[in-house]
C-alpha cells in the first residue's frame, strides 16, 4: 500500500511538473446562428506557422506554447475572419478562448467569448439556451455547486417550472413521472421503483454531474414526452488536468445530540449501502411451504423454520451518526501521434445522512357530510432514517482523427436506506380502543450504466456526421426482511389488554426487483447549403425487462397470545409454536402461491425511427420539422402457470399475460425567430404519447403497507396520447443574463391514473382516466446588479411559473357526493399538480477577496397527493418555503472553506383536507429541522 501511495503521489507531481513548464490555448467554435459546431475552423497563431483546425466537436487545442501573449486569428470558409489580440498564456495554465463566428454575407457586430466550451459554467449553458431548436432550461454543474445541492433532485428544484415529490421523482410543469423521460448523457435508464415511471433523481450526486438539461419541447430526433425530458451529462474529460476533493461534516438539531433518533439493528454493511444477508430469508426456507394449518404431524418442522427469523421488532431510540460527505475526481487529455488524444475523467462519492421526526402527526377522516368529518384514526408518528450513498464515475474519449472519436462512460451509483417507524393513537372503531403501528424497513439500490459512443464525420460528403450510441443500464432494488407489526389497546376498566390485530396481522416481506435496459441510437446528419440547413434521420432501438419477486410471511397464532405491548415480548422464544404449545404459540406461513401471483416478468421494446429539417428562412427564421415513428411492444406475466389445478377457475382471469402492441405517428415543429442579435420567439407544437408502467399493467393485486392498500394492477391499460403547444420570448442581453416568458397549453387525452374504490375499503386500481388540459406561464430574470455600485459583484436570479390544469372528477365519486352535497366540485387539478412555483437565489462572488456566497429560495403551492373517495376532500400537501444559504472563502491557493445552512425557515411538512367551509384538517404533518455543515475543498484547476 505504501508503494502504490507513493507511485500515485510521483505520478501526480510529475504530470503536475510536467504541465506547469508550458501553456496552452484551447476552446470550441461554433456558428453564431445556429450554435452547431464548425468542423475543419483554422485556428493560427498570427506572424507564425503555429496552428491547427477545430475538430467534430468544434474544439481546437494550440498546446505547448511558452508564456506570453498571442495574437490568435480564427478563420472558416465563408465565414467572418476574427482575430483575438493580446490572448495571454501563462505557464502551467489553459486559456480558454470560445468564439461564435458569423457568416461572410452578415455584418458581424461582435464576438462573444464564453468561459469554458463545455456545460459546466453558467455562461456555457446559456449558449446552448439561446441556440437551442427547442424550449430549454437546465443548470451547470457551477450553479450547483455554488447553491450547495448535494445531488440531482435537489439541483433540479432551481430549474424553471421543476418541481421534485418525495425528494426523488422529477414533475415539469406540474405534469407527474408518466409524462417524463430521464436520461443520461441522451440514453434511458430504468427506474428503481415499481410505483413510478422514472428514475429517482437522488441517486444522482452533484460531483458526476456536469449539466442537467430540460427539453420542454421536443424534436423528432429524441423520445416522445409530454411534460419534460431531463438530460443529466456526466462530467467530460477536462482541457487540462484538474483535481478535487472535499470532506464535509453536518448535523441537524431535530436528530443529532440526543438520544431520540429512531432505528433498528442492521447488516455491517449497512455503512456501505447494501445488506450482506443479514436480513435474508433463512437458510433452508426458500421453497418450502409452511402450511396456514399446523398439526402434531408437522409441527417441529414449522417450529424449526419460524425459530430461524430473528426477533427484532422494535423500533429503539440511539443518537444518530453525523452527516458525512466525500468526494474525489480528477482527470485529464492528453495528446499523441499528431492530432490524436485520449482524456479521462474518474470520480468517486461518498455521503451519509439521518433524518428524523418526532410526535408527527399521520390522521384519517371520512367526511359524513360537506361541513363535518369523522376521524378513522389519529396517529402519533416517530420515524429515523440511516441513508447512506455512493458513486464512482469513469469515462474515458478517444479522438482517432480530427473527423473521429469513440468514448466510454461507466457509472455505478448505489445507496441503502434504513428506516424504522412508531406509530400509536386512537383509532375510531371505540372510546376504549387505541393502536400502535411498527414498520422496520431497509431499501437498498443500485444502478449501473456502461455507455460506448461514437461520433463521424464524412468530409467528402459534405461533412455529413454520424452519432451512435449503445447504453446498457441495469438496475436493482431489494427490500430485505421489510417488517411491519399492528395491535390494538383496549381498555377494561383498569386493565389494559394488548392484542395482535385480527386484521393486520404481522408480516415479513422480500422483495427484489431486477431490470435491464438496452438503449441504441444512430443518427445522420447531412448538412444542405441551401438555406443554411441540414436533413437528419436516424432509428432506435430499446428493450427494457424486468423480474420483480415477493415472499411474504405471515405470523399466525393459534390463539390469542397475550403481551405488554412490546412486540418482542410478543415474539419471545416462548411463544412460538411447539408440540408442548400447540395450541396457543404463533408460527410463520407462507403461500407460494401467492407469492408467485405478486411476482412477475416483464419486457417492453420500443423501435424508432424518425426524419427531421433543420433550416434558416430569410435569416432569421429558423425551422425544425419532422416526424417520429415509435412502436411499443409490451407483454407482463406472473410466475403461475394458469393451467395449475390448484387455481379456482376465478382465479386463472387473474393470471392471463397481460400484453399490448402499439404503432404512433408523432409529428413535431419547433420555430425560432430571431427579432433581434439576442433575442428570440419561439413557437412549438406536437404530438406525444404516455406509457404505462410494468407495475401498472401487471395483472394482480398487491398490498402497498406504506399506505395499507391493495393496489390492483390493469392489463388493459392504454397509451395515453397528448397534444402540446408552447411559445417563448426570451432574450440573453449579457453573458450571464437573461429574461423569457413562456406560454404552454397542453391536452391529456386518456391519462393514467390510479383510481380509488368507491365501494371497497382500501382498494385502488389504475385506469386511463378523462381527459385533461393544464395551461401555464413562466417567467425567468438573471441579473447582475452591477449598475449598483456596492452591488457590483452580487447576481440575482428569480423564475416563477404558474399553472392551471383541470380533469372531471370520476362520475361514481361524483355522483355520491353530490347527493349529499350538491356543490360538490365536479373537476380537479391533476394529481401532483402545483398552481405555482417560485425559485430566487441571490449570489455575491468576490475573485478578489476569494469570497462567495448564495441565498437560495424555494417554493411550490398546494398539490394533491392522495385522491380520496366519496364525500371526503383530496388530501393536498401545503406549500414548504425552503430557504438555504452557504458562504465560502479561499484559505489558501488551492483550498477553500465553506458553511452552509438549509432549510433555514423549518417550516412544518404539512398534508390537509378541506372542507367545503375552509375549515381544515390534518391528515400527516411533521418538522425536519435546520442543518449545518462545513467543508473542505482542494482543487487543482
Amino acid at each position: 500500500m505504501k508503494k502504490l501511495f507513493f507511485f500515485f503521489n510521483l505520478l501526480l507531481s510529475t504530470s503536475i511538473l510536467t504541465f506547469s513548464q508550458t501553456g496552452s490555448i484551447k476552446g470550441k467554435i461554433i456558428d453564431e446562428k445556429t450554435g452547431e459546431e464548425l468542423i475543419g475552423a483554422s485556428v493560427v497563431i498570427k506572424g507564425s506557422t503555429t496552428g491547427t483546425i477545430s475538430d467534430f466537436d468544434g474544439n481546437y487545442a494550440l498546446a505547448n506554447l511558452k508564456a506570453g501573449e498571442y495574437n490568435i486569428t480564427i478563420s472558416y470558409v465563408s465565414y467572418e475572419s476574427q482575430e483575438f489580440p493580446n490572448v495571454v498564456v501563462k505557464p502551467g495554465e489553459v486559456t480558454v478562448l470560445n468564439a461564435q463566428l458569423g457568416e461572410a454575407t452578415t455584418a458581424l457586430e461582435e464576438v462573444q467569448v464564453v468561459a469554458r466550451s463545455n456545460q459546466r459554467t453558467e455562461a456555457s449553458l446559456q449558449v446552448l439556451q439561446q441556440k437551442s431548436a427547442t424550449v430549454l432550461d437546465g443548470i451547470s454543474s457551477q450553479q450547483i455547486s455554488r447553491l450547495g445541492d448535494a445531488d440531482a433532485a435537489g439541483a433540479l428544484k432551481r430549474v424553471t417550472g421543476v418541481s421534485v415529490q418525495e425528494g426523488k421523482y422529477v414533475y415539469v410543469r406540474g405534469l407527474s413521472d408518466h409524462f417524463m423521460k430521464v436520461t443520461l448523457n441522451g440514453a434511458e435508464v430504468p427506474g428503481l421503483d415499481p410505483n413510478f415511471n422514472t428514475v429517482q433523481m437522488d441517486l444522482f450526486p452533484s460531483n458526476v454531474i456536469e449539466s442537467m438539461t430540460v427539453l420542454k419541447t421536443y424534436t423528432p430526433d429524441k423520445p416522445s414526452f409530454t411534460g419534460g425530458l431531463v438530460n443529466i451529462k456526466t462530467k467530460d474529460f477536462p482541457l487540462s488536468f484538474t483535481f478535487h476533493a472535499s470532506v464535509k461534516d453536518g448535523f441537524n438539531n431535530n436528530v443529532h445530540f440526543n438520544d431520540k433518533f429512531l432505528t433498528y439493528q442492521g447488516s455491517s454493511t449497512d455503512r456501505l449501502a447494501y445488506d450482506n444477508g443479514f436480513r435474508s430469508i433463512p437458510d433452508g426456507l426458500k421453497g418450502i411451504e409452511i402450511s396456514t394449518v399446523v398439526n402434531s404431524k408437522n409441527v417441529d418442522l414449522v417450529s424449526d423454520y419460524t425459530n430461524r427469523f430473528n426477533k427484532v421488532w422494535t423500533p429503539q431510540n440511539s443518537q444518530a451518526p453525523l452527516n458525512q460527505s466525500y468526494s474525489l475526481s480528477f482527470g485529464d487529455q492528453k495528446s499523441f501521434a499528431g492530432n490524436k488524444s485520449i482524456g479521462y475523467i474518474a470520480a468517486l462519492s461518498y455521503k451519509t445522512k439521518s433524518t428524523s421526526y418526532q410526535n408527527g402527526r399521520l390522521d384519517d377522516y371520512d367526511a359524513q357530510t360537506a361541513t363535518t368529518v369523522a376521524p378513522n384514526e389519529i396517529l402519533s408518528e416517530d420515524k429515523g432514517e440511516y441513508t447512506v450513498t455512493w458513486s464512482a464515475l469513469a469515462g474515458l474519449n478517444l479522438k482517432l482523427s480530427t473527423n473521429n472519436k469513440i468514448g466510454f462512460t461507466y457509472l455505478r451509483a448505489q445507496s441503502g436506506e434504513r428506516t424504522a417507524r412508531s406509530m400509536h393513537g386512537h383509532n375510531s372503531t371505540s372510546d376504549n380502543y387505541d393502536e400502535d403501528k411498527y414498520s422496520l424497513e431497509y431499501l437498498w439500490r443500485v444502478l449501473s450504466v456502461y455507455q460506448l459512443s461514437g461520433t463521424h464525420v464524412l468530409p467528402r460528403l459534405n461533412h455529413a456526421r454520424i452519432d451512435w450510441m449503445s447504453s446498457n443500464a441495469n438496475s436493482i432494488q431489494n427490500t430485505p426482511d421489510l417488517r411491519f407489526f399492528y395491535d390494538e389497546i383496549i381498555y377494561n376498566g383498569n386493565d389494559t389488554i394488548y392484542n395482535v390485530r385480527v386484521n393486520k396481522k404481522p408480516e415479513r416481506r422480500y422483495r427484489n426487483m431486477n431490470e435491464y435496459n438496452w438503449d441504441n441510437t444512430i443518427d445522420l446528419t447531412f448538412p444542405i447549403n441551401m438555406f443554411d440547413g441540414k436533413f437528419k434521420f436516424g432509428a432506435s432501438y430499446l428493450k427494457k425487462r424486468r423480474n420483480s419477486e415477493e415472499s411474504r410471511f405471515t405470523v399466525n397464532q393459534k390463539s390469542t397470545i397475550s403481551f405488554n405491548g412490546d412486540p418482542e415480548d410478543f415474539f419471545t422464544q416462548e411463544n412460538i409454536i411447539t408440540p408442548d404449545n400447540l395450541s396457543q404459540g404463533y408460527f410463520y406461513a407462507i403461500d407460494f402461491l401467492d407469492n408467485a401471483r405478486i411476482s412477475y416478468l416483464g419486457q417492453d421494446i420500443t423501435s424508432a425511427g424518425y426524419g427531421m429539417l433543420d433550416f434558416t428562412f430569410l435569416d432569421k427564421l429558423r425551422v425544425i420539422g419532422g416526424v417520429r415513428v415509435e412502436r411499443t411492444s409490451m407483454f407482463i406475466e406472473n410466475k403461475v402457470d394458469p393451467t395449475d389445478p390448484d387455481l379456482r377457475p376465478s382465479q386463472k382471469k387473474l393470471y392471463e399475460t397481460g400484453s399490448t402492441n402499439d404503432f404512433d405517428l408523432l409529428p413535431s415543429i419547433n420555430l425560432k425567430y430571431e427579432l433581434i442579435n439576442n433575442m428570440n420567439l419561439r413557437f412549438a407544437f406536437s404530438k406525444s404519447i404516455t406509457r404505462p408502467s410494468f407495475r401498472e399493467r401487471a395483472p394482480y393485486a398487491f398490498y402497498e403497507y406504506t399506505e395499507g392498500t391493495t393496489i390492483q394492477g390493469n392489463p388493459n391499460l392504454k397509451l395515453g396520447r397528448d397534444y402540446n403547444y408552447d411559445i417563448r420570448w426570451e432574450y440573453f442581453f449579457n453573458t450571464g443574463e437573461m429574461i423569457s416568458l413562456s406560454g404552454f397549453y397542453k391536452k391529456i387525452l386518456g391519462p393514467i391514473e390510479r383510481y380509488k374504490s368507491q365501494t371497497t375499503e382500501n382498494q385502488s386500481t389504475y385506469r386511463n382516466g378523462y381527459d385533461a388540459t393544464l395551461y401555464g406561464l413562466e417567467l425567468e430574470i438573471r441579473k447582475n446588479l452591477d449598475f449598483v455600485q456596492f452591488l457590483k459583484n452580487f447576481d440575482l436570479g428569480v423564475n416563477v411559473t404558474f399553472i392551471k390544469s383541470e380533469t372531471p372528477v370520476d362520475s361514481a365519486r361524483l355522483a355520491y357526493a353530490r347527493n349529499i352535497a350538491p356543490d360538490f366540485p365536479g373537476t380537479r387539478p391533476l394529481y401532483g399538480q402545483s398552481p405555482y412555483v417560485v425559485n430566487a437565489f441571490l449570489h455575491y462572488d468576490n475573485e478578489k477577496l476569494g469570497l462567495h456566497s448564495n441565498l437560495s429560495f424555494h417554493v411550490e403551492g398546494p398539490k394533491i397527493v392522495i385522491i380520496s373517495k366519496r364525500l371526503t376532500p383530496d388530501v393536498y400537501q401545503q406549500p414548504f418555503p425552503a430557504l438555504n444559504f452557504n458562504i465560502g472563502k479561499t484559505i489558501f491557493k488551492n483550498l477553500e472553506l465553506e458553511f452552509s445552512a438549509e432549510n433555514l425557515l423549518d417550516p412544518t411538512f404539512k398534508e390537509n383536507i378541506t372542507l367545503s367551509d375552509g375549515e381544515t384538517y390534518p391528515f400527516r404533518q411533521f418538522s425536519l429541522g435546520r442543518t449545518y455543515s462545513i467543508s473542505l475543498k482542494y482543487s487543482i484547476k
